[in-house]
């Protein structure tokens, strides 16, 4: 993560268990805590990097060892995957939400004493022309009232734009980058243009840790 000028927050290994995400949650942890952060996008530089994974075991570590009231957000409306994780419906959720379909108290699944998720759901709409409108604003507010942590699951940066427009309205983005596959000019290339809008970069969280980036 030094070549790509970013904070480091920790790593999991190719072969991970639950308590692989410890180290990562406890950096996520001292983050928020330190720097009052809410709000932060997980994302990555290329498809299958496993952001569902790491947003799912650091989001359950954060709730099981801080007790941090933690939200789970998927806001990946091309490959919405949080569901399958947590083996729930992926009946209504942030979608319906946006669209005033559903009220967010509906949307929401009780995972844990202190972790709740809100899956994506489905839409008719432009979803990217949902999650940049001022309801998914609105919505970011309403959520960091109630939660210590929202921790959202979004699109990688080479296929979609959807991440920018959740930057502008949330604390900071978390990059995830495979270290398998993801070479550091296709890294420093996707990040390009959270740089030139000016969001935070929190950190990177270097997956399937078996040998550096090169």
């Amino acid at each position: 993560t030094k070549a790509l000028g970013i904070p480091y927050l920790g790593s999991i290994p190719k072969k991970f268990t639950q308590n692989s995400f410890k180290e990562v949650a406890e950096q996520i942890y001292f983050e928020i805590k330190d720097n009052k952060l809410k709000t932060l996008v997980f994302t990555a530089a290329l498809p299958e990097e496993g952001v569902t994974t790491t947003v799912s075991g650091i989001a359950a570590n954060m709730a099981a060892k801080a007790h941090y009231k933690v939200l789970m957000i998927d806001a990946n409306p091309v490959n919405a995957s949080l569901h399958k994780a947590l083996n729930i419906p992926n009946r209504e959720g942030l979608f319906e939400v946006l669209e005033g379909k559903v009220p967010f108290e509906n949307a929401i699944v009780a995972i844990g004493p202190h972790l709740n998720a809100l899956t994506a759901g489905k839409t008719s709409l432009n979803p990217a022309t949902l999650l940049e409108s001022h309801k998914m604003a609105d919505l970011i507010k309403q959520v960091s009232s109630r939660y210590d942590a929202v921790l959202i699951d979004c699109a990688n940066l080479m296929e979609s734009k959807d991440v920018l427009s959740l930057a502008a309205h949330t604390d900071g983005v978390v990059l995830l980058v495979n270290e398998s596959k993801t070479r550091k000019q296709v890294a420093k290339s996707a990040i390009a243009p959270l740089e030139q809008k000016k969001a935070k970069i929190v950190g990177a969280i270097l997956g399937s840790r078996t040998f550096a980036i090169p």
